[in-house]
């Protein structure tokens, strides 16, 4: 949760130097409401961006219009992939597959932030002419003195819970 934020803005940083629109005024969509996308959906906003979410819970739909965002289902990514300029993936299953690849506009730019393999098809994005990227260990190549902070104090945490007899997954709970 801590690394998040270093996430968020290291996905901003990349988008901002590897697009030559502007994050302000652009249609984004940030497939996944979860620890990373929250405080990534909300930086884009900050920024002038029309953010979509797109979550599987009805919850985090409920939460993400609550929030000012618009919504969409994931079963309605094909159809609405064309209208967006940014594509940002938290999701650690394959939600930017093919069919929504395949409608997706070209010069749109697609930043896969989930757990490597991520869940775009970078294949199908190759083939289709797509710029789709996937960044894993964000936090530490963008801010490598807070990533490392965060380290320290999570790691502190767990070894004094090592030495009273207690394990990592006791405190994920």
């Amino acid at each position: 949760m801590l690394n998040a934020i270093p996430t968020a803005e290291g996905a901003l940083a990349f988008a901002i130097n590897n697009s030559p629109l502007t994050l302000s005024g652009s249609s984004v969509l940030v497939a996944g409401f979860g620890r990373c996308a929250k405080p990534l959906a909300r930086l884009l906003k900050a920024f002038g961006a029309r953010v979509t979410v797109a979550a599987r819970k009805r919850k985090d739909l409920a939460l993400a219009r609550t929030l000012g965002y618009r919504t969409v289902e994931f079963t309605d990514l094909q159809a609405n992939s064309d209208k967006y300029d940014f594509i940002f993936n938290t999701v650690p299953a394959p939600v930017i597959n093919v069919k929504v690849l395949q409608n997706t506009h070209e010069n749109s730019l697609i930043i896969d932030l989930a757990s490597s393999p991520g869940g775009t098809d970078f294949t199908a994005a190759k083939k289709l002419g797509l710029k789709a990227f996937l960044l894993p260990g964000i936090p530490g190549k963008t801010a490598p003195v807070t990533a490392g902070k965060i380290l320290a104090e999570v790691y502190a945490h767990y070894i004094a819970l090592f030495m009273k007899g207690g394990s990592a997954y006791e405190t994920c709970r």
